[in-house]
């Protein structure tokens, strides 16, 4: 079983997930950089991604859209890329008001190992208990569980 771990502190605006990938930290970060890598583990299980944009550089912008039946998408802007180490964007839903300030690191570990740490830090307590009540979070070691097998 993948070391992993989903964290929500009661009264706090931070989500915090950890997992340890049994790949390099490069290997890794490629996942999340690379568009045909990405559409195969991001977001919920059975329904298919497209990677709209993808330009993971500081000031570049993405947006994924979900097939859910109907179109269901997600975009934000990079504000820090540092390869192979912190990927620092913002993620909201497209039409919804909530926008999440994410960081995610990539950590060399001994034996070739990464730990990725993702956090998410909402604009206010209830915006974050929204989010965690509809599933996020905890929705989302599925897909690390299939970024996991990817790698």
């Amino acid at each position: 079983m993948a070391e992993r771990a989903f964290t929500a502190e009661p009264g706090s605006t931070e989500i915090k997930t950890t997992y340890v990938f049994d790949a390099p930290r490069e290997r890794v970060f490629e996942a999340y950089n690379d568009p045909k890598l990405t559409a195969e583990w991001w977001g919920p299980a059975g329904h298919p991604l497209t990677v709209d944009k993808l330009e993971a550089e500081t000031g570049g912008s993405w947006r994924f859209v979900v097939d859910l039946g109907d179109d269901f998408c997600f975009r934000g802007v990079y504000h820090e890329v540092t390869a192979n180490e912190q990927l620092v964007f913002t993620w909201q839903y497209e039409g919804a008001p909530i926008v999440i300030l994410q960081t995610v690191t990539f950590e060399e570990l001994p034996d070739g190992k990464t730990k990725v740490t993702d956090q998410g830090i909402f604009q206010s307590v209830e915006a974050r208990d929204a989010m965690v009540g509809n599933g996020m979070g905890e929705g989302s070691m599925p897909a690390f569980d299939r970024l996991a097998k990817l790698l």
